[in-house]
């Protein structure tokens, strides 16, 4: 009932608070993921190796965080309003 506990929350925090849903899903594509080695493995594979090295590169490349000089300091026209 917290106002500021928005929907993209509940997804972030979907893992702890549904582990069962989260094991059970993983484990049905995995089951898929195998079924389908028997049919087609090499175009699951391909993508799943696009994937991979799009995600080391987006780590390597991403850049730094940004200094935020305005959380250190207080700003005085929210003060006087506060």
């Amino acid at each position: 009932m917290d106002e500021e506990y928005g929907w993209y929350d509940s997804i972030l925090n979907f893992l702890s608070h549904h582990p069962w849903i989260f094991w059970i899903v993983n484990i049905v594509l995995l089951l898929i993921l195998a079924f389908a080695a028997m049919i087609a493995i090499w175009p699951i594979l391909a993508e799943m190796l696009i994937f991979l090295i799009a995600w080391i590169v987006s780590l390597i490349c991403a850049p730094d965080q940004m200094p935020d000089n305005f959380t250190n300091s207080i700003n005085p026209t929210i003060e006087q309003v506060l």
